[in-house]
């Protein structure tokens, strides 16, 4: 935890543990679409939901604000970017 506010230490922890939420839904995305694991299974639909619950707002949203790329999905990327970007404005300000 950095030094200072502790309510600076927290946001800036949970916009990382954010990171890491979008980044395992789009990995178990790509293992269900790539058919390594069962999207039927009862807890992978469990996780997928509930990781897709706290992502999908975000991406949804990013989404209809980017041009059509095909079949590759930047959101994601688009999304890490941005709270990577808050966490350096949030490090500068506060430190």
């Amino acid at each position: 935890m950095y030094r200072g506010c502790v309510v600076i230490g927290l946001i800036l922890d949970l916009l990382h543990v954010y990171s890491l939420v979008v980044l395992i839904y789009v990995v178990l995305l790509w293992l269900v679409s790539f058919r390594i694991v069962d999207g039927q299974n009862d807890i992978v639909r469990s996780v997928m939901a509930a990781l897709g619950a706290l992502t999908e707002p975000l991406l949804q949203h990013i989404r209809k604000r980017m041009p059509a790329t095909g079949n590759v999905d930047f959101s994601p990327v688009v999304l890490l970017f941005v709270v990577w970007l808050i966490e350096r404005i949030i490090i500068h300000l506060a430190y």
